[in-house]
């Protein structure tokens, strides 16, 4: 496995566990959905979507043929916008301190994106795997390895994750 899908796995792997928690999890205290739509806006989607976004698929389109785009475009793209969307409501259904819709929102995030990483898990990601050539797993773990460094510079990845215990504990 190169290093830049380990990477990207153990981000989902982290976002999972947040998805696992909200599964089991009826609050009817809104901080806690504010905490998860700060983690899931910032570190889902800031952090790991971004990196896909602008570092995977876009080599995979790039280097890859025709179907790989159909993929990314109509599938991959179009459930990240999905799961900005139901961001969107539990947002919304916080600043309306409706607690229930918010409840509804984050399990709709977490339906989507559930589904979403086991696609990319199973499918996507094996890919690149398989298909870039040296050169181009080389470009993309160093375009990663650039990535994971800011984001460790700036501290997103220890807040998220202090922010994922928090909110797991407020609950």
């Amino acid at each position: 496995m190169t290093k830049g899908i380990k990477i990207l796995r153990d981000e989902h792997d982290i976002i999972l566990s947040l998805i696992n928690f909200a599964y089991t999890n009826n609050s009817s205290n809104l901080e806690y959905y504010k905490d998860c739509h700060e983690f899931i806006k910032e570190y889902g989607d800031g952090l790991h979507h971004k990196e896909e976004e602008n570092i995977l698929f876009k080599l995979m389109i790039e280097n890859l043929d025709g179907c790989v785009n159909s993929i990314i475009n109509n599938v991959m793209l179009y459930e990240h916008r999905l799961g900005r969307e139901a961001n969107q409501k539990l947002l919304e259904s916080i600043n309306n301190f409706d607690i229930l819709s918010a409840h509804d929102a984050l399990i709709e995030y977490c339906n989507v994106l559930e589904e979403h990483i086991n696609k990319e898990n199973m499918v996507l990601y094996n890919i690149a795997e398989e298909n870039f050539s040296e050169s181009v797993k080389e470009k993309f773990n160093r375009l990663m390895d650039d990535a994971e460094e800011y984001a460790r510079k700036e501290g997103r990845q220890g807040k998220y994750l202090a922010l994922l215990e928090k909110i797991k504990k407020e609950a």
